[in-house]
């Protein structure tokens, strides 16, 4: 059978800007799959953010190209960088094998202000551009090339499962808040009490080797709390002033692992610990990379945007070594009783997350949390499923 009709486009440039009339309308929070034969596109897929089946994925990729020869393909990103890069990875997984990636984008913003970020025609397009450290890596040295490798976020079927945890992680703490206001007793001190446990057993907990992905995602909303945040970094700071190396690097690793593994939603505080310590401790490279995540991943949050100026104006590392050290005593008495607002940078966090995955998603995942209470409203302007 002939095409109805055939279009042109000369270069990369031309083809995304004609994707919203091909569509028929604008694609948001989603991959577009253009199959090709040789030269000529020939079938499209909409894969919609975030994938959260991926067994449903690969089953609509065989169908798009049961009917139709296909031999090469582009991938077209709308959406959070993390969030495509994790798609994108996983499409690759399935097509490679049987297709020739010859086209992958990633577009910001939306209408008269989007633009292509990161085109690539090589294969390791998707990996190359993990991180949002992803700057041309011929340009960089060994040891600039050594900690962006160690920064990029787990991907493929494992950013699901690292997505998901975190999603889990809020039903976890909904439900405790819940259990425990139901009978009168919650205080914000309870969840804060819990964060500063989980901050002060991680070192330990990680040269274990037993931080689960839960873990880490409940490390990074304890970190969202700023008193259990100074806690995190007085803690560093004691470790990098006796010059106890071990415990120093153990902090790191704690922090290095959560950043990687943890939802884009609460990124940017994990990254922020990460980098104020390696700075403290002297890793200027490694606090401007993490640094550079914070900021990418939330630029009006308090620490990302100091830690940001801190390592762009190359500030004597002991003077901030100096602001952070203190007694666990002394960070609380400075901080006070706990008061709920200390809680709001969290529960934004959490609205975030919510909101991320698709409603029958997060219903899903929440009957996987005993004592969830499903007859109750799960979220503020949200309705409870019914039972």
């Amino acid at each position: 059978m002939k095409p109805l009709f055939r279009i042109e486009a000369n270069d990369p440039s031309q083809f995304l800007a004609l994707l919203p009339a091909l569509l028929g309308r604008t694609p948001a929070d989603e991959i577009v799959v253009a199959f090709m034969r040789d030269t000529v596109v020939s079938v499209f897929l909409a894969v919609q953010l975030p994938i959260v089946d991926v067994d449903r994925l690969r089953h609509n990729l065989d169908r798009a190209t049961s009917t139709t020869p296909t031999n090469r393909y582009q991938l077209i990103g709308y959406g959070p960088q993390r969030v495509v890069i994790a798609a994108f990875d996983m499409i690759r997984a399935h097509l490679d094998a049987t297709h020739e990636p010859v086209g992958i984008y990633r577009i910001e913003g939306s209408g008269r202000d989007a633009r292509m970020c990161q085109p690539d025609d090589s294969p390791s397009a998707a990996a190359a551009s993990a991180s949002s450290l992803d700057a041309d890596m011929s340009a960089l040295s060994d040891e600039e090339q050594m900690i962006v490798h160690e920064m990029k976020p787990v991907l493929g079927t494992d950013r699901h499962k690292v997505d998901y945890a975190a999603l889990l992680a809020c039903f976890d703490v909904v439900t405790e808040f819940r259990q425990h206001h139901r009978v009168g007793e919650f205080h914000v001190q309870d969840l804060v009490d819990d964060a500063r446990t989980r901050v002060a057993a991680a070192p330990t907990t990680w040269r274990a080797g037993s931080l689960g992905d839960r873990d880490a995602a409940r490390l990074a909303m304890a970190v969202h709390i700023k008193a259990v945040r100074a806690e995190a970094l007085a803690r560093a700071a004691a470790a990098i002033v006796v010059a106890d190396h071990d415990t120093v690097n153990a902090h790191l690793g704690v922090w290095l692992d959560v950043m990687r593994r943890v939802h884009v939603h609460l990124l940017a505080a994990p990254a922020a610990v990460y980098s104020c310590i390696a700075y403290a401790a002297g890793q200027t490279l490694r606090a401007e990379g993490a640094a550079i995540v914070a900021f990418d991943a939330d630029p009006s949050y308090d620490l990302a945007h100091i830690m940001h100026h801190v390592t762009q104006d190359e500030a004597p590392a002991d003077e901030l070594l100096a602001k952070l050290v203190a007694t666990i005593e002394e960070v609380r008495e400075l901080s006070g009783e706990p008061r709920p607002n200390w809680l709001h940078p969290l529960v934004v966090a959490m609205s975030a997350i919510y909101d991320w995955f698709p409603p029958g998603e997060w219903l899903a995942a929440a009957r996987l949390v005993p004592g969830y209470p499903m007859q109750t409203q799960l979220e503020p302007g949200r309705p409870a499923e019914k039972q």
